[in-house]
């Protein structure tokens, strides 16, 4: 058949692979911690049991972006973030970080990404999640990014590193230390303390992705309506073909869902230093 041509492009956009390889180390994921043979293997289906049985509210990824979201529409001249949410395929991740070959969570990726058609667009992922975006570029290329953004490179497994250059472009990496990216990222700027979203609007200013339009969004206004969607890709049982569906989402529906996140996640917080305190105690008497 004829090639693929993408009708669509995602100009002058972050794209962020998100699926939950992006977590503390030796936290939820401890895939991205293990280090190569045996004992990552082990580690990757323990990581992999831990991720099916986890319920997520299927808004997660989108819900977890919405900050990052306003602080760029607030701080660059970005128009639009693309969440690329691969957690529903996390329970391959396991297997994916074991291969040096795209797999089955990096090729559909990169097939999204192929379909977003992005064009001086910035590239971005944290932890293990990087080594996912680096798999699906070997796929598409990197002819439509202007920068690619790499946080927490020390919970990239050793499997999930490149061992040759995976772009020449412009890279950020942000964390502790630059791991071992070296060789898969020449073009690469280390920047400390920063963080993923810091990182982000730190490249998206400095590469091209801010060069052909004006950065000034003041005329936006603080009530500038942020509108949000969902696209999900689904197997048809009928036609064996893969559906694509999107769905509009109500901005307040998404920011409550948000606030509601992060009520929790300062309430699990708050429990997890009480029971530091406890245990402190325990250790004094």
């Amino acid at each position: 058949g004829r090639p693929y041509k993408p009708r669509f492009a995602a100009e002058r956009a972050v794209v962020l692979v998100s699926g939950g390889g992006a977590g503390e180390r030796g936290a939820d994921t401890p895939v991205a911690a293990a280090a190569n043979g045996i004992a990552a293997r082990r580690a990757a289906s323990s990581a992999g049991a831990a991720s099916a049985s986890s319920t997520t509210h299927p808004l997660a990824a989108l819900v977890d972006a919405v900050p990052r979201a306003d602080a760029l529409f607030r701080d660059t001249g970005c128009e639009a973030l693309f969440v690329v949410d691969y957690s529903p395929l996390a329970r391959d991740l396991p297997s994916e970080l074991a291969s040096t070959f795209p797999g089955k969570v990096a090729k559909p990726v990169g097939r999204v990404m192929q379909k977003l058609n992005p064009r001086n667009a910035v590239f971005a992922a944290s932890g293990a999640d990087a080594a996912v975006l680096f798999k699906a570029m070997r796929l598409t290329g990197d002819d439509g990014a202007d920068c690619v953004i790499v946080a927490k490179p020390g919970d990239i497994p050793r499997v999930g590193i490149p061992r040759e250059p995976v772009t020449t472009k412009t890279t950020i990496i942000a964390g502790d230390d630059e791991g071992e990216l070296a060789t898969a990222l020449p073009n690469r700027e280390y920047v400390h303390p920063y963080s993923l979203d810091e990182a982000v609007a730190l490249g998206y200013g400095s590469a091209g992705a801010g060069a052909d339009g004006d950065d000034d969004v003041s005329w936006m206004g603080d009530d500038a309506p942020v509108f949000y969607a969902r696209v999900t890709f689904e197997h048809d049982r009928m036609s064996k073909q893969i559906e694509q569906k999107a769905t509009a989402l109500r901005a307040g529906d998404v920011r409550a869902l948000a606030e509601e996140a992060k009520r929790a996640a300062a309430g699990t917080k708050e429990e997890e230093e009480k029971e530091e305190e406890k245990e402190e105690e325990k250790e004094e008497e």
